[in-house]
């Protein structure tokens, strides 16, 4: 019980610091929004403690199969890093706006989402901003689908999870609920199939769900970097989770219909 609750501590010390780290990264951040930052990280702690500490998970999936749920840590970190330095390059100076401006590619490609997004808000941001919202989806969306296609073939390619015998489907996958337990297999398959071709379409999501928030939101949305930090970077983050979600169901899959054949 004491190393579950330190672990659990330990690991709502990383979400706090993983969620307020922009807004400390980010020049001329006035107070407020430090503390907004900080009050976000510790909702999220506070629940991560409340999974992480219990014995058994409620919502949380593969939390006894390291290093899954680490490595979707791993993937919104490293989104939330490089936007964030890239915004404060831009004011400041520094490497990570050439290095963004190599990701633009994406604003330019006919049929990305990224492209669609911004002939969505051509009329209503300033070219500036135009600019420097493709270079952000773009960018999260290079490194957040790189790495989640990464993890999932690491996941997919190793031994992973390890341990077959001490592996609990039950435990680690809390919210699968088959109708019927002979019908898991093709469940399973199912729903891994599912997450996999669901992550491009959200995706393409972005051109309609962001003019919706901007209008419900306030037209400063798209222009303020700390907002348009976490919106590029969960919108790029969900698929991802997605495909690696996919990924790790359909080994779990293939686990089962090898030990049928055993």
């Amino acid at each position: 019980m004491l190393n579950r609750l330190i672990g659990a501590v330990f690991r709502a010390a990383v979400v706090i610091f993983i969620i307020a780290l922009p807004a400390f990264i980010l020049p001329n951040t006035t107070l407020n929004a430090r503390e907004l930052s900080l009050i976000a990280g510790g909702v999220v702690a506070a629940f991560t403690i409340f999974e992480y500490a219990a014995k058994s998970p409620g919502f949380v999936d593969f939390r006894f199969a390291p290093p899954y749920n680490r490595m979707r840590v791993a993937i919104i970190a490293t989104e939330l890093l490089l936007i964030a330095f890239y915004f404060r390059d831009l004011t400041l100076g520094g490497p990570m706006v050439e290095f963004g401006a190599k990701f633009a590619f994406l604003a330019e490609m006919p049929g990305s989402p990224v492209r669609m997004t911004l002939e969505m808000f051509a009329d209503t941001l300033t070219p500036g901003q135009l600019s420097r919202l493709g270079v952000v989806m773009s960018l999260a969306m290079v490194t957040a689908i790189g790495l989640s296609v990464v993890f999932a073939a690491l996941l997919w390619l190793s031994r992973w999870p390890v341990d077959r015998a001490g592996f609990n489907l039950w435990v680690n996958m809390p919210n699968f609920e088959p109708s019927e337990v002979g019908k898991t297999e093709r469940r399973l398959y199912r729903d891994g199939m599912l997450n996999i071709i669901f992550a491009p379409l959200v995706l393409y999501a972005a051109p309609y769900v962001l003019p919706l928030a901007s209008n419900t939101l306030g037209s400063n949305l798209l222009r303020e970097p700390q907002s348009v930090i976490w919106l590029a970077t969960l919108w790029a983050f969900v698929p991802a989770s997605l495909i690696i979600r996919g990924a790790a169901i359909l080994k779990i899959n293939r686990i089962l219909r090898q030990a049928k054949q055993l």
